[in-house]
This record gives C-alpha cells, sequence and structure tokens, in this order.
C-alpha cells in the first residue's frame, strides 16, 4: 500500500509539473538544458521513476525510500542536471567501460527472475525496453566510476585524524551503564484481575525454580527487550531494572500497554568505547564529509563550465 502512495507521489508531481496540458505536450516539455542535451519533463519522470524502482530492487524499507523520494521530488531536476553534467563529462573524456560488464550486469539482473520471459515482462511494466536499459546502466556506471576516479579515489583519510577526532569527542562514544535482559510480557487485553493472575502464575513458577525459557514460552506475548541503556527506559521500568543483580528476576512491573517480568542476564558499567572498537565508523565519518565537500567543489566546476538552463 505504502508503495503504491509513493507511486502515486511520482505521478501527481508529473501532473503539477505538466500544469494541466495533455500528455503529449507534457512528456515534450523541455525544462531544461544541459551543453547539447535537452530535458523534458518525461526525462525527469522517467529518472524519478527510474530512482523508486532502484529502491525497491535494494529491499530498502518504506519509510527510507519515502523519505528519499520526497528528496527527489523537490529536487529531482537538479539531481537529473547533476547525472547529465557527470555523463557529459565522462564521455568527454572518453571514458569506456570495460568489453561486457553491461552485459554482466544486465544477466545479474536476469536471475533475480524465474525466466528471461518474467524479466522482460518486469521491464514493459516499468516501461523500459532493453536498449533504454543498456543505456540508463552505462550511463549510470560512467556517472559512479567519473566521481570514483575525479573525487573518492583522491581522498586521504590518515590514523593521526582518526586518532584526533576520538580525543576530540570523546561523548560520542560514551556508553551508558546498560543490562542484558530476558523478559516476559503480559499485555493489558483481559480484565486486570485475569492479567495479574497470569503475571502471578508466572512469576510463581519462576521463583519455584522453573526453567525462564519454558515459562517464557508459556506466558510471554512478546520477544525478549535484549540489551538496554540506563536513560532510555520509562523510569519505573528502569529503576526497578538497573536495582537488580545478574540473576534476579523482577516483581511484576506494570506499563501503558501491559506487565514485564524481567530477569537480569548481565549489567556492563558505563564507559567509553576504546578506539579500536569505533576507528572503522571514525574514518567512514570523516571519509563522508571529506567526499561531500570535494564532490561539491567539484560539481560547481563541472557546472561553472558547462552550459546550463532552467527553463520557467
Amino acid at each position: 500500500m505504502k508503495n503504491k502512495m509513493l507511486f502515486r507521489g511520482i505521478l501527481v508531481l508529473s501532473l503539477l509539473l505538466s500544469g494541466g496540458r495533455g500528455a503529449g505536450a507534457v512528456n515534450d516539455t523541455i525544462i531544461a538544458i544541459v551543453n547539447d542535451d535537452v530535458i523534458t519533463l518525461k526525462d525527469l519522470q522517467d529518472f524519478l521513476h527510474a530512482v523508486y524502482i532502484q529502491l525497491l530492487s535494494e529491499g530498502k524499507d518504506p519509510a527510507d525510500i519515502e523519505s528519499t523520494m520526497h528528496q527527489f521530488e523537490t529536487d529531482g531536476l537538479n539531481k537529473l542536471i547533476e547525472q547529465r553534467l557527470l555523463v557529459n563529462e565522462a564521455n568527454r573524456i572518453g571514458m569506456t567501460l570495460r568489453e561486457g560488464y553491461i552485459e554482466e550486469k544486465i544477466q545479474g539482473m536476469k536471475k533475480k527472475y524465474p525466466s528471461e520471459r518474467q524479466f522482460l515482462d518486469a521491464l514493459v511494466k516499468d516501461g523500459m525496453t532493453v536498449s533504454e536499459l543498456y543505456k540508463r546502466i552505462t550511463e549510470q556506471s560512467k556517472a559512479k566510476f567519473l566521481v570514483d576516479r575525479e573525487v573518492r579515489k583522491k581522498i586521504f583519510v590518515n590514523p593521526q585524524e582518526v586518532t584526533q577526532y576520538y580525543q576530540n569527542h570523546p561523548e560520542e562514544f560514551h556508553k551508558p551503564e546498560r543490562a542484558d535482559l530476558e523478559s516476559i510480557f503480559i499485555p493489558f487485553d483481559e480484565p486486570k484481575k485475569t492479567w495479574a493472575i497470569t503475571a502471578d502464575a508466572a512469576l510463581g513458577k519462576l521463583r519455584s525454580g522453573a526453567n525462564w525459557e519454558e515459562v517464557a514460552k508459556e506466558y510471554s506475548k512478546a520477544p525478549s527487550i535484549g540489551v538496554v541503556e540506563k536513560g532510555k527506559l520509562l523510569p519505573q521500568l528502569e529503576n526497578a531494572i538497573f536495582a537488580l543483580n545478574p540473576e534476579d528476576i523482577s516483581s511484576a512491573l506494570e506499563t501503558e500497554k501491559g506487565v514485564y517480568i524481567v530477569k537480569v542476564k548481565a549489567k556492563f558499567p558505563a564507559e567509553t568505547a576504546p578506539l579500536e572498537e569505533v576507528k572503522d565508523s571514525i574514518y567512514n565519518q570523516i571519509f563522508q564529509k571529506k567526499f561531500k565537500s570535494r564532490y561539491e567543489e567539484w560539481l560547481a566546476k563541472l557546472r561553472k563550465g558547462a552550459y546550463v538552463e532552467i527553463k520557467n
């Protein structure tokens, strides 16, 4: 349902851009020029649709798809112009792809379908031919390899930068006190007398030495909580849980939606994560920041050296 709503969003955007004109006129309407290339409204529609299909094929979470599509729907034309600039630059410097590269990509896509006929049917459903798919993959690949060559491969993060970031931002690597919990959850979907009896029965078995897993399987209506951090729970839960010692079992802890019974498997004191544990994430963070800055600077130079006109 959510995916259908997102696709309708693309169609609505197309209608808004069209100003209510007929479909033929809409598709042919020139909305931008990049060097010798014209960008029509159909190009923008196809671009947004391709982004949407790509996100679906990657198995992205519906919320992530919705967020990404919202960004592209508000800035889609600039993104499309950016792609054209990259492809034009790749062609200008004579960039070519390894022989057989596109065929390998397409064969990889075909393997996701039970048969070639279903693959072709899926292309038709997406409004695309094999030749159009070939062109799209070619352009996307050239743009990616160009950015890799001109930006990504020229970025270097040395170990001293990682260490300095770690030393200058200790608050980012602080781990609060934590507890690893087994839990039994009894929801408030029955009268109080009933769930209270259920909670008492579960506690009685546990305090008599019954196996936790067996009691949880019989009474719990939700998976175990797992590891929790101090400061992230409701006060009535947190105060009770962090007062327990390992292997202790709590009383019935009431929340808005039900009752929890918890067993503390282990407790971990507050600490600062060691550099060895977080160095990769720090490296990636510094790298992405450098990449964003250099990419935007490089793209601005490309745009300045090109003819770009956006039609009103």
